[in-house]
C-alpha cells in the first residue's frame, strides 16, 4: 500500500523521471508499469488533483481512505478493475473495464458522478453523489443521488434495497431493471 499525501516521495515526475511528492493540481497517471503500488490510500483530508488517468489492463487498483476532491476527472481505460473503498468525491469517466464503488457489507465508497461507456461496467455498493450517465452496464446495491440517464444499449439494475434519488431518463433501447426504490422529486416526471 502506498499513501497518497503531500509529502511522500512516491510519484514519478514524467518530465525527468525523478521521484517527487504530490502537489495540488498535479495530473496523476496510474498504469500497468511494473513495481508500482496498486493499493493507494488517500491519507490526507484534501487531495486536489488536476486530472487522473488510469490505464490498467493487467493491474487491479484499489483506492481507500478519504481526500479526492475538486473539479478533476478520473478517466479509466483498460479492461481491469478499479475498486474505490473510500471517499473520492470526483467525477469518473469509465471508458473500459470495471469500476466497483464500495464492497457489499464492507467499506462503503462515496464517489462523484459517473459516465459509463458501452462495454464498461459500474458496480455501485456505496453512494454516488452526482448521478450517472450509462451506455454500458451499471449494477446498484447502494444509492445514487442525482440524475440517472440511461442511453441506448445501457442497462441499469437497481437491486433490492438500492436507491435512485432522482428522476431517470431513458433513450430508445435503454433498460432499467428495478427491484429497489426510485424517488422522484416533487413535480418531476420520468422521461422516456
Amino acid at each position: 500500500t502506498t499513501n497518497w499525501d503531500g509529502t511522500s516521495l512516491v510519484w514519478s515526475n514524467q518530465d525527468n523521471g525523478m521521484m517527487t511528492n504530490f502537489h495540488s493540481g498535479d495530473w496523476v497517471k496510474f498504469d500497468d508499469a511494473p513495481n508500482l503500488a496498486s493499493n493507494i490510500n488517500q491519507s490526507i483530508a484534501i487531495l486536489l488533483p488536476g486530472q487522473i488517468t488510469m490505464t490498467n489492463r493487467f493491474v487491479k487498483y484499489t483506492i481507500t481512505g478519504i481526500g479526492l476532491q475538486g473539479g478533476g476527472i478520473l478517466t479509466k481505460t483498460g479492461t481491469n478493475t478499479l475498486d474505490i473503498e473510500g471517499n473520492a468525491s470526483i467525477a469518473i469517466a469509465l471508458a473500459q473495464g470495471i469500476l466497483t464503488n464500495g464492497t457489499p457489507g464492507g467499506n462503503l465508497g462515496i464517489i462523484g458522478g459517473v459516465a459509463v461507456t458501452a462495454g464498461a461496467t459500474l458496480v455501485n455498493n456505496g453512494t454516488i453523489n452526482g448521478g450517472i450517465v450509462c451506455a454500458g452496464m451499471a449494477i446498484c446495491t447502494g444509492t445514487i443521488n442525482g440524475a440517472v440517464g440511461i442511453l441506448s444499449g445501457g442497462v441499469v439494475t437497481n437491486a433490492i434495497g438500492a436507491n435512485i434519488n432522482y428522476t431517470p431518463s431513458f433513450q430508445d433501447g435503454a433498460v432499467l431493471l428495478n427491484s429497489g426504490t426510485v424517488s422522484y422529486p416533487v413535480g418531476a416526471t420520468c422521461t422516456v
